[in-house]
């Protein structure tokens, strides 16, 4: 098993568990894991389990596709590693990882889920769309309630949203 961390400009926007002992990624929704961006190929990337060892294939990819930085066509990927496929990072975890505060005090230990990292402040953001969504909302809008957090992406101004492929919410017309 498995964890992808979905980036795009450094904000994590999603993340993926996988389980499956060969997983596929790409824009299309036949794959296992769907990265809706248009610098993803269809059909972009494939890990494959063998054995103790996970092997990162290139599918023919338009863009390619980078692991760490080296253009890759088939190579192991390791825990922490980073692919990159068109403008969207994947980091690579081999298990789910959580932090862990540990207070001299009393040596109480806290600890939080991955799913459950610290919220950014999006106040001086007032656009919010979802990765996978062609739509984007005002941050008041009663529409984005569905996105789930990991899923939103904040931008500053209007224009920053159709540059980035979306249209305005019918509802809110921003």
């Amino acid at each position: 098993m498995f964890q992808l961390i979905v980036k795009v400009e450094g904000r994590v926007i999603d993340k993926f568990v996988c389980e499956t002992e060969v997983t596929t990624i790409g824009r299309e929704r036949t794959n296992d894991v769907v990265i809706e961006n248009i610098s993803v190929s269809r059909t972009h990337v494939q890990i494959r389990e063998d054995q103790d060892k996970y092997i990162v294939s290139d599918l023919g990819s338009t863009n390619g596709t980078f692991l760490n930085d080296a253009r890759l066509l088939n190579s192991e990927i390791k825990d922490g590693d980073v692919l990159k496929l068109g403008k969207v990072e994947l980091e690579f975890q081999k298990e789910e990882k959580s932090e862990t505060f540990v207070f001299d005090i009393d040596k109480t230990v806290m600890t939080r889920p991955a799913d459950q990292a610290p919220q950014e402040d999006q106040s001086h953001r007032r656009f919010m769309a979802s990765i996978n969504a062609q739509v984007f909302h005002m941050t008041s809008c009663e529409w984005k309630q569905g996105i789930s957090e990991f899923r939103r992406v904040y931008y500053s101004t209007r224009e920053e949203e159709i540059a980035a492929g979306k249209r305005p919410c019918k509802l809110c017309n921003p």
